[in-house]
Protein backbone atom coordinates (compact mmCIF):
# COMPACT_ATOMS: atom_id res chain seq x y z
CA UNK A 1 0.00 0.00 0.00
CA UNK A 2 1.36 3.68 -0.85
CA UNK A 3 1.37 6.33 1.66
CA UNK A 4 -1.46 8.92 1.10
CA UNK A 5 -1.60 12.62 2.13
CA UNK A 6 -4.07 13.15 4.76
CA UNK A 7 -4.62 16.73 5.68
CA UNK A 8 -3.22 18.36 9.12
CA UNK A 9 -6.66 19.85 10.34
CA UNK A 10 -7.79 16.23 10.70
CA UNK A 11 -4.99 15.36 12.62
CA UNK A 12 -5.73 14.47 17.08
CA UNK A 13 -3.68 13.68 19.44
CA UNK A 14 -4.50 11.63 21.84
CA UNK A 15 -2.70 10.95 25.18
CA UNK A 16 -2.27 7.11 26.58
CA UNK A 17 -0.58 6.64 29.51
CA UNK A 18 1.34 9.17 28.80
CA UNK A 19 2.43 8.52 25.54
CA UNK A 20 0.97 10.75 23.01
CA UNK A 21 -0.70 8.97 18.98
CA UNK A 22 -1.37 10.88 16.12
CA UNK A 23 -4.88 9.73 14.76
CA UNK A 24 -6.18 10.92 11.30
CA UNK A 25 -9.57 11.27 11.84
CA UNK A 26 -11.55 10.06 8.66
CA UNK A 27 -15.33 11.42 8.36
CA UNK A 28 -16.53 7.64 7.38
CA UNK A 29 -14.42 6.50 10.52
CA UNK A 30 -15.18 6.11 14.08
CA UNK A 31 -12.81 8.21 16.37
CA UNK A 32 -11.18 6.62 19.32
CA UNK A 33 -13.29 7.65 22.22
CA UNK A 34 -13.85 4.64 24.42
CA UNK A 35 -10.70 2.77 23.16
CA UNK A 36 -8.62 5.73 24.75
CA UNK A 37 -10.50 4.64 28.19
CA UNK A 38 -9.57 1.22 27.21
CA UNK A 39 -6.10 1.27 26.59
CA UNK A 40 -5.17 4.40 29.17
CA UNK A 41 -6.91 1.42 31.97
CA UNK A 42 -5.06 -1.76 30.66
CA UNK A 43 -1.97 -0.12 30.46
CA UNK A 44 -1.97 1.45 33.86
CA UNK A 45 -3.10 -1.93 35.11
CA UNK A 46 -0.50 -3.84 33.32
CA UNK A 47 -2.78 -6.08 31.10
CA UNK A 48 -0.57 -4.95 28.07
CA UNK A 49 2.79 -5.79 30.04
CA UNK A 50 5.01 -8.02 27.97
CA UNK A 51 3.21 -8.58 25.24
CA UNK A 52 6.61 -7.55 23.07
CA UNK A 53 6.67 -9.91 20.15
CA UNK A 54 3.23 -10.57 20.75
CA UNK A 55 1.03 -11.44 17.92
CA UNK A 56 -2.16 -9.43 18.24
CA UNK A 57 -5.34 -8.60 16.99
CA UNK A 58 -7.37 -5.07 17.22
CA UNK A 59 -10.41 -6.46 15.77
CA UNK A 60 -12.97 -3.45 14.90
CA UNK A 61 -10.34 -1.30 14.70
CA UNK A 62 -11.70 2.13 13.55
CA UNK A 63 -8.95 4.19 13.70
CA UNK A 64 -6.16 1.74 14.57
CA UNK A 65 -5.39 3.23 18.10
CA UNK A 66 -5.50 0.09 19.71
CA UNK A 67 -3.38 -1.78 17.72
CA UNK A 68 -1.36 1.69 17.13
CA UNK A 69 -0.25 1.07 20.72
CA UNK A 70 0.39 -2.31 20.97
CA UNK A 71 2.54 -1.67 18.00
CA UNK A 72 4.84 1.17 20.14
CA UNK A 73 4.95 -1.61 22.65
CA UNK A 74 7.15 -3.61 19.98
CA UNK A 75 3.68 -6.04 19.06
CA UNK A 76 3.20 -7.88 16.03
CA UNK A 77 -0.27 -6.35 15.08
CA UNK A 78 -3.05 -7.07 12.44
CA UNK A 79 -5.60 -5.02 12.86
CA UNK A 80 -9.17 -5.36 10.99
CA UNK A 81 -12.43 -4.20 10.43
CA UNK A 82 -15.60 -4.34 8.57
CA UNK A 83 -14.65 -1.12 7.12
CA UNK A 84 -12.14 -1.31 4.21
CA UNK A 85 -11.48 2.62 4.96
CA UNK A 86 -10.99 1.77 8.41
CA UNK A 87 -8.46 -0.79 7.50
CA UNK A 88 -6.82 1.75 5.32
CA UNK A 89 -7.05 4.57 7.94
CA UNK A 90 -5.49 2.62 10.56
CA UNK A 91 -2.43 1.24 8.79
CA UNK A 92 -1.37 5.21 7.66
CA UNK A 93 -2.19 6.20 11.33
CA UNK A 94 0.55 3.30 12.57
CA UNK A 95 2.56 4.71 9.78
CA UNK A 96 2.02 8.62 10.96
CA UNK A 97 2.83 7.47 14.42
CA UNK A 98 6.21 5.55 12.78
CA UNK A 99 4.63 2.39 13.17
CA UNK A 100 3.96 -1.16 10.79
CA UNK A 101 0.96 -3.23 11.05
CA UNK A 102 -0.93 -5.34 9.17
CA UNK A 103 -4.46 -4.98 7.80
CA UNK A 104 -7.41 -7.13 6.96
CA UNK A 105 -10.90 -6.10 6.14
CA UNK A 106 -13.02 -8.36 8.01
CA UNK A 107 -16.46 -9.51 8.68
CA UNK A 108 -15.80 -10.14 12.45
CA UNK A 109 -13.75 -13.15 12.05
CA UNK A 110 -14.79 -14.51 8.65
CA UNK A 111 -11.42 -13.75 6.44
CA UNK A 112 -9.52 -14.41 9.73
CA UNK A 113 -9.78 -17.85 9.24
CA UNK A 114 -6.52 -20.32 10.17
CA UNK A 115 -4.93 -17.48 12.41
CA UNK A 116 -4.11 -17.60 15.69
CA UNK A 117 -3.35 -14.79 18.01
CA UNK A 118 -1.46 -14.50 21.89
CA UNK A 119 -3.86 -11.57 22.08
CA UNK A 120 -6.79 -10.38 20.95
CA UNK A 121 -8.52 -6.70 21.52
CA UNK A 122 -11.48 -5.32 20.47
CA UNK A 123 -13.40 -2.48 21.39
CA UNK A 124 -16.49 -3.39 19.56
CA UNK A 125 -19.37 -1.10 17.99
CA UNK A 126 -22.73 -0.92 20.04
CA UNK A 127 -25.79 0.98 19.07
CA UNK A 128 -28.74 -0.51 17.13
CA UNK A 129 -29.49 0.01 13.48
CA UNK A 130 -30.64 3.47 12.29
CA UNK A 131 -28.25 5.11 9.94
CA UNK A 132 -27.24 2.11 8.28
CA UNK A 133 -28.31 1.07 4.79
CA UNK A 134 -28.72 -2.60 5.28
CA UNK A 135 -28.70 -3.34 1.88
CA UNK A 136 -25.37 -2.12 1.84
CA UNK A 137 -23.63 -2.32 4.29
CA UNK A 138 -19.92 -2.50 3.08
CA UNK A 139 -20.57 1.44 2.60
CA UNK A 140 -22.18 3.26 5.13
CA UNK A 141 -22.47 7.12 5.29
CA UNK A 142 -21.25 8.50 8.33
CA UNK A 143 -19.26 7.12 10.92
CA UNK A 144 -21.93 7.02 13.27
CA UNK A 145 -23.26 4.50 10.85
CA UNK A 146 -19.92 1.95 11.52
CA UNK A 147 -20.73 2.01 15.28
CA UNK A 148 -24.22 0.05 14.45
CA UNK A 149 -23.94 -3.62 14.81
CA UNK A 150 -26.64 -5.47 14.29
CA UNK A 151 -30.59 -4.86 15.11
CA UNK A 152 -29.61 -5.33 18.97
CA UNK A 153 -25.95 -3.27 18.80
CA UNK A 154 -25.05 -7.32 19.34
CA UNK A 155 -23.28 -8.33 16.08
CA UNK A 156 -19.92 -7.85 16.99
CA UNK A 157 -19.73 -8.39 20.38
CA UNK A 158 -21.58 -11.52 20.01
CA UNK A 159 -18.78 -13.19 17.79
CA UNK A 160 -16.11 -12.17 19.59
CA UNK A 161 -17.62 -14.03 22.63
CA UNK A 162 -18.65 -17.18 20.51
CA UNK A 163 -15.34 -17.60 18.52
CA UNK A 164 -12.72 -15.87 20.25
CA UNK A 165 -11.03 -19.06 21.65
CA UNK A 166 -10.29 -20.66 18.45
CA UNK A 167 -8.77 -17.36 17.66
CA UNK A 168 -6.44 -17.47 20.22
CA UNK A 169 -3.25 -19.58 21.38
CA UNK A 170 -2.71 -21.90 24.02
CA UNK A 171 -2.89 -19.61 27.32
CA UNK A 172 -3.67 -16.35 25.11
CA UNK A 173 -5.95 -13.60 26.20
CA UNK A 174 -8.98 -11.78 24.71
CA UNK A 175 -9.85 -8.46 26.21
CA UNK A 176 -12.96 -7.09 24.81
CA UNK A 177 -14.91 -3.83 25.94
CA UNK A 178 -19.01 -4.18 26.32
CA UNK A 179 -22.06 -2.08 27.65
CA UNK A 180 -25.27 -2.37 29.43
CA UNK A 181 -25.96 -1.28 25.84
CA UNK A 182 -25.75 -4.51 24.32
CA UNK A 183 -28.41 -6.07 26.99
CA UNK A 184 -25.45 -6.99 29.29
CA UNK A 185 -27.23 -10.42 31.06
CA UNK A 186 -26.83 -12.00 27.82
CA UNK A 187 -23.10 -11.24 27.75
CA UNK A 188 -22.60 -12.62 30.57
CA UNK A 189 -24.54 -15.99 29.34
CA UNK A 190 -22.48 -16.10 26.67
CA UNK A 191 -19.12 -15.77 28.60
CA UNK A 192 -20.64 -18.72 30.79
CA UNK A 193 -21.78 -20.90 27.87
CA UNK A 194 -18.20 -19.83 25.95
CA UNK A 195 -15.84 -19.72 28.50
CA UNK A 196 -16.94 -21.07 31.63
CA UNK A 197 -14.73 -19.67 34.49
CA UNK A 198 -12.10 -18.52 32.08
CA UNK A 199 -13.10 -15.04 32.15
CA UNK A 200 -13.62 -11.71 34.75
CA UNK A 201 -14.74 -8.41 34.51
CA UNK A 202 -11.74 -6.11 35.11
CA UNK A 203 -13.14 -2.53 34.66
CA UNK A 204 -16.35 -1.06 35.06
CA UNK A 205 -17.39 2.62 34.70
CA UNK A 206 -20.51 4.22 34.55
CA UNK A 207 -21.69 7.28 32.01
CA UNK A 208 -23.90 9.64 31.09
CA UNK A 209 -25.88 8.95 28.01
CA UNK A 210 -24.90 11.98 25.37
CA UNK A 211 -28.26 13.25 24.08
CA UNK A 212 -26.74 14.60 21.53
CA UNK A 213 -25.61 11.47 19.94
CA UNK A 214 -27.62 9.25 21.60
CA UNK A 215 -31.17 10.30 21.79
CA UNK A 216 -31.97 8.77 18.73
CA UNK A 217 -31.29 5.32 19.80
CA UNK A 218 -33.26 5.88 23.09
CA UNK A 219 -36.59 3.97 21.45
CA UNK A 220 -34.61 1.14 20.72
CA UNK A 221 -33.05 0.49 23.40
CA UNK A 222 -36.33 1.32 25.63
CA UNK A 223 -38.01 -1.32 23.62
CA UNK A 224 -35.50 -3.39 23.80
CA UNK A 225 -35.60 -3.71 27.80
CA UNK A 226 -38.90 -4.01 28.14
CA UNK A 227 -38.80 -7.90 26.51
CA UNK A 228 -36.09 -8.98 28.77
CA UNK A 229 -36.01 -6.34 31.57
CA UNK A 230 -32.09 -6.04 30.96
CA UNK A 231 -31.37 -2.48 31.81
CA UNK A 232 -29.45 -0.71 28.89
CA UNK A 233 -29.94 2.82 30.09
CA UNK A 234 -31.06 3.99 33.16
CA UNK A 235 -32.03 6.84 35.64
CA UNK A 236 -31.04 6.68 39.27
CA UNK A 237 -32.83 7.88 42.22
CA UNK A 238 -31.95 9.30 45.83
CA UNK A 239 -30.36 6.08 47.08
CA UNK A 240 -28.62 5.08 43.68
CA UNK A 241 -30.90 2.79 42.36
CA UNK A 242 -31.60 1.90 38.64
CA UNK A 243 -34.56 2.09 37.01
CA UNK A 244 -36.15 3.65 33.73
CA UNK A 245 -39.87 4.52 33.58
CA UNK A 246 -41.32 3.64 30.36
CA UNK A 247 -44.92 3.32 29.12
CA UNK A 248 -45.59 0.43 26.91
CA UNK A 249 -47.42 0.44 23.57
CA UNK A 250 -51.04 0.37 25.03
CA UNK A 251 -50.27 3.66 27.44
CA UNK A 252 -49.57 1.15 30.27
CA UNK A 253 -46.83 2.63 32.83
CA UNK A 254 -44.12 0.32 34.38
CA UNK A 255 -41.13 0.59 35.86
CA UNK A 256 -37.87 -1.96 35.14
CA UNK A 257 -35.55 -2.41 38.03
CA UNK A 258 -34.11 -4.75 39.78
CA UNK A 259 -35.01 -6.57 43.59
CA UNK A 260 -33.12 -8.44 46.00
CA UNK A 261 -35.68 -12.18 46.13
CA UNK A 262 -33.86 -15.05 47.84
CA UNK A 263 -30.34 -13.44 47.99
CA UNK A 264 -30.14 -12.94 44.44
CA UNK A 265 -30.93 -9.68 42.91
CA UNK A 266 -32.98 -10.12 39.47
CA UNK A 267 -34.47 -7.67 37.11
CA UNK A 268 -38.26 -6.99 37.53
CA UNK A 269 -40.89 -5.05 36.09
CA UNK A 270 -43.12 -3.16 37.97
CA UNK A 271 -46.67 -2.75 36.37
CA UNK A 272 -49.13 -0.17 37.69
CA UNK A 273 -52.32 -1.03 38.75
CA UNK A 274 -54.59 1.47 40.26
CA UNK A 275 -52.85 2.38 44.10
CA UNK A 276 -50.23 -0.78 43.72
CA UNK A 277 -47.94 -1.99 41.39
CA UNK A 278 -47.70 -5.82 40.07
CA UNK A 279 -43.72 -7.07 40.11
CA UNK A 280 -43.13 -9.59 37.62
CA UNK A 281 -39.27 -10.92 36.70
CA UNK A 282 -37.71 -11.37 33.06
CA UNK A 283 -40.24 -14.62 32.22
CA UNK A 284 -43.58 -12.18 33.38
CA UNK A 285 -44.05 -14.28 35.83
CA UNK A 286 -46.27 -12.52 38.64
CA UNK A 287 -43.76 -12.28 42.22
CA UNK A 288 -45.61 -10.29 44.11
CA UNK A 289 -48.20 -7.08 44.77
CA UNK A 290 -46.21 -3.39 46.36
CA UNK A 291 -47.82 -0.52 47.25
CA UNK A 292 -46.84 3.09 46.45
CA UNK A 293 -45.55 3.87 49.75
CA UNK A 294 -42.76 0.17 49.55
CA UNK A 295 -39.61 1.21 49.86
CA UNK A 296 -38.70 -0.72 47.36
CA UNK A 297 -40.55 1.44 44.97
CA UNK A 298 -37.46 3.63 42.91
CA UNK A 299 -38.20 7.08 44.09
CA UNK A 300 -38.15 10.16 41.85
CA UNK A 301 -34.57 10.18 39.42
CA UNK A 302 -32.43 12.84 41.29
CA UNK A 303 -31.81 14.26 37.95
CA UNK A 304 -32.59 14.59 34.23
CA UNK A 305 -29.76 11.97 33.46
CA UNK A 306 -29.89 8.64 31.31
CA UNK A 307 -26.59 6.85 32.29
CA UNK A 308 -24.74 3.39 30.76
CA UNK A 309 -22.19 0.75 32.38
CA UNK A 310 -19.17 0.14 30.21
CA UNK A 311 -17.18 -2.50 31.24
CA UNK A 312 -13.86 -4.18 30.28
CA UNK A 313 -13.85 -8.58 30.35
CA UNK A 314 -10.59 -10.24 29.92
CA UNK A 315 -10.77 -14.02 28.36
CA UNK A 316 -8.42 -16.83 28.30
CA UNK A 317 -7.61 -20.05 26.38
CA UNK A 318 -5.94 -21.61 28.58
CA UNK A 319 -3.86 -24.63 27.69
CA UNK A 320 -4.71 -28.02 28.12
CA UNK A 321 -1.96 -29.79 28.57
Amino acid sequence: MTEKLVSIQNIHTYSVAGKEIKIYTSPDVWSPYSAVEMLNFLENYQYLDNIEEKNVLDLGTGSGIIGIYCAIKNAYVMVSDYSQHAVDDAIQNAILNKRTIDGEMSDCFLQLENKKFDMILSNPPVQPWLFTDLKDLEHRPTSASWNEAGADGRWVLDSLLKEGKKYLNDNGKMIISCSTRHGHQYTIDLLNENWKNEWKIIYAAEHQLDENYHAPYFSTWLELQANDYDLRIYQKDEKGRKFALQTDKNGQIFIITSFEIADKKIPVALKHNNDYWEVFDKNNTFLMFLANEDDRMPTKPINENWYYQYFLIECESKSKA
